[in-house]
């Protein structure tokens, strides 16, 4: 767990520094790492990419159930990759981005514990060595420097992680009107969320676990909301 004001988001660690499995959280250093791209002009938003069958897999998202031969705007599936955790997305936009230049392309922004060695199910990459990790420590990290937006295209980040559809871990148990620019992460055996909450005074918090899901579940619900009510009672 990592928690902290916007300047500080590791304010507040334990075991921040241990790595989990990083399940969709690994989908951010696509989105990161995009949008730097369309700054430097290496791409544009309105460029398209061909859905082909070799990228059809199962798990969220819509495009799996959409024909081979469609033609999609990087943006879109950018979007998609992060709000609905679109596999088929992530895996077009992995291979159009090319997956060994994430993990380096991360290291450049001092984020020093995330690996990015896989596609989504290629699960025998684990037993070579080559798995998606993220630590609490640097997943609220990245989530500083774009909620400070000191990366490329900050804000358009903010506005695709303001509109994920999972709203019942970190959210679940405050009040209706708090605003979360999230991104969640789940497989067998791992459950994650993180994100920057915007209360009177922003701050950032990544909880992954790694337990049943029912009990990641309930951890995650009940311990952002004794955080919360912990920072209301400071303000107070």
């Amino acid at each position: 767990m990592a928690c902290g004001p916007l300047d500080n988001p590791t304010a507040v660690s334990a075991s921040g520094e241990k790595t989990f499995e990083s399940a969709s959280l690994v989908k951010l250093a696509i989105l990161v790492e995009l949008a730097r791209r369309f700054e430097a002009g290496q791409c544009k938003p309105e460029d398209t990419l061909v859905f082909e069958e070799r990228f059809r897999v199962g798990g969220s998202g819509h495009l799996q159930k959409e024909p081979a031969g469609n033609k999609y705007r990087l943006d879109d599936l950018a979007e998609w990759t992060i709000t609905e955790s679109d596999n088929v997305a992530t895996d077009m936009l992995f291979d159009y981005l090319k997956l060994d230049t994430l993990e380096p392309a991360m290291r450049t922004l001092g984020i020093r514990q995330m690996t990015v060695r896989r596609t989504i199910f290629a699960f025998e990459e684990i037993d070579r060595g080559r798995d998606n990790l993220i630590s609490a420590n640097d997943l609220a990290s990245l989530y500083g420097k774009i909620a400070r937006k000191e990366l490329p295209r900050s804000e358009w980040m903010l506005q695709i992680l303001h509109k994920t559809h999972r709203h019942d871990l970190l959210q679940a148990q405050l009040p209706k009107e708090i605003k979360v620019a999230h991104k969640s992460g789940e497989l067998t055996g791992f459950l994650h969320d993180g994100g920057i909450l915007y209360t009177k005074e922003p701050y950032i918090l990544v909880i992954l676990t790694q337990a049943e899901k029912a009990d990641s579940e309930s951890f995650i619900q009940g311990l952002s909301a004794d955080i919360y009510s912990d920072l209301e009672g400071a303000r107070q």
